[in-house]
């Protein structure tokens, strides 16, 4: 495994936790987090911007948002994997939660400790941010389809006909406009 130029060997499988190879896993993990909390804060700063640019219409900017959204997540995705290969060193369980590492009588670092209750408030924030978003971004695609439908002429309420049922002279139900959303 190689971090940073830096090669380190872990040799049993858990390791030992108490001792120099804990140490290090120790080191390791704290990266891990560390990493993960980093890839966080952009995500945040991206959903910032994304807001931004929905508040100010700026459709280029919100798509971008979207591309750079899904390329971190993609990220993030894998520095958990990473951390999951980490965690599997150690303690011999890849899905182990960090609290449950307690539970096997080892006693977390002050740095992962600390590393840890980063990660969980910037979690916090970003899942904050994420739920505006959604509405925010929800109410501009409803607001963008008002918008259309007013330039368009209205559209009717009923956009079919009862069963058996044809529309007038089978004239198209609204005059023939359509409000594609998909290009």
């Amino acid at each position: 495994m190689n971090h940073g130029g830096e090669v380190c060997l872990l040799t049993s499988y858990p390791v030992r936790l108490g001792g120099p190879e804990g140490e290090r896993w120790m080191i390791r993990l704290a990266e891990c987090i560390r990493i993960e909390n980093s890839l966080l804060q952009r995500l945040e700063a991206v959903l910032l911007a994304q807001r931004a640019a929905v508040e100010s219409d700026h459709l280029l900017a919100v798509e971008d948002g979207t591309h750079a959204t899904r390329k971190i997540l993609r990220t993030l995705a894998e520095a958990r994997r990473h951390r999951a290969s980490v965690l599997q060193v150690g303690t011999g369980d890849p899905a182990i939660a960090l609290d449950d590492v307690a539970s096997m009588g080892v006693e977390l670092s002050d740095v992962v400790q600390d590393e840890r209750a980063r990660l969980r408030e910037t979690a916090r924030r970003v899942h904050l941010t994420l739920a505006l978003n959604r509405v925010l971004l929800g109410e501009a695609a409803r607001a963008s389809d008002r918008a259309a439908r007013t330039l368009l002429g209205s559209t009717p309420s009923v956009t079919f006909a009862p069963p058996g049922q044809v529309p007038a002279s089978g004239a198209s139900v609204d005059g023939g406009r359509h409000l594609n959303r998909t290009v």
